[in-house]
């Protein structure tokens, strides 16, 4: 999504989101904090301020990463960050309960 071509209302949008992560193979993987930074980074450079809000999927990475890197990114200065952030459907915070009654059987 770049800013100059939105055909949509802004103000009444929640955008995907994507957290900028180095793949799974590399050697080298981003700290959380540079997860968070580099993220707010590139989504103010691409969603518009009026945007109602980015919603993550954990995009590949484990429920504890996904939540550490969401809660990085919240705990980012205002100026940084200039949407709600959240998860879709909240599957990182949630997936831990679902599997709780498998493991006691």
């Amino acid at each position: 999504m770049h800013k100059e071509n939105l055909r949509a209302v802004a103000a009444a949008m929640v955008a995907p989101g994507s957290m900028v992560i180095a793949g799974k193979k590399s050697p080298v993987q981003a700290s959380v904090a540079q997860v968070a930074a580099s993220t707010l980074d590139v989504l103010g450079q691409t969603v518009p301020a009026a945007c109602a809000g980015i919603a993550f999927l954990s995009g590949g990475q484990g429920n504890e990463l996904a939540t550490l890197h969401l809660d990085a990114m919240n705990r980012q200065d205002a100026r940084l960050k200039k949407w709600p952030l959240t998860f879709s459907c909240g599957r990182a915070s949630q997936q831990p309960t679902l599997e709780a009654p498998r493991s006691s059987r």
